[in-house]
């Protein structure tokens, strides 16, 4: 009787003592958080038709160091009427800009950014309005779409040419410029 408590006894010392060490190596196989730091980012898009800015559309947003994604649009719904199975449907497309980044601290106080951005739109065939009222019935609009995903590294205050594209059909071009800022 006396082995038989003794060996429930030590299984059961056994049985409290392993948990207690297993959590104090779960709670040491996480990586400490590291402290965050608040950015605005500010992204411009100019279209260009030669030396002439047809806009400038600029684009602000806050995020944080770490990896969270955060995203702007700006922009409207346009509906398309497109023939589906013999009747027409109501397609909505976006025009307009969107901005969506990530950042991650760098231990040189410059800070590692990946961003995408779109900038479209809805235009008549041939890219002239103005033209298109006046020769008769419209044809089926082009959609539009600049687009640009790539990686920067910047500091507080610097700023640098994500990209320029141009229209295909128009000639017209868009510049992407992004200027980061420390904002705590």
């Amino acid at each position: 009787m006396r082995m038989t408590r003794t060996f429930v006894w030590s299984a059961l010392a056994l049985v409290l003592a392993v948990p207690a060490v297993f959590a104090d190596e779960a709670v040491e196989a996480q990586p400490p958080e590291e402290p965050q730091t608040l950015l605005r980012l500010d992204v411009v898009m100019t279209r260009s038709k030669g030396d002439a800015v047809v806009a400038r559309l600029p684009y602000s947003m806050l995020l944080n160091t770490g990896g969270d994604v955060a995203r702007v649009y700006g922009g409207i719904q346009l509906p398309i009427v497109v023939q589906h199975q013999g009747s027409n449907t109501v397609m909505f497309k976006n025009a307009g800009g969107n901005v969506s980044a990530r950042a991650w601290a760098l231990d040189d106080r410059r800070f590692k950014l990946a961003l995408s951005t779109e900038l479209g739109g809805v235009y008549p065939a041939n890219g002239d309005a103005a033209s298109e009222a006046t020769e008769g019935p419209p044809s089926a609009p082009v959609l539009r779409s600049f687009s640009t995903e790539a990686t920067v590294t910047l500091g507080d205050g610097e700023s640098t040419r994500l990209s320029d594209s141009a229209d295909p059909i128009t000639g017209e071009t868009v510049r992407t410029e992004v200027t980061l800022h420390v904002a705590e």
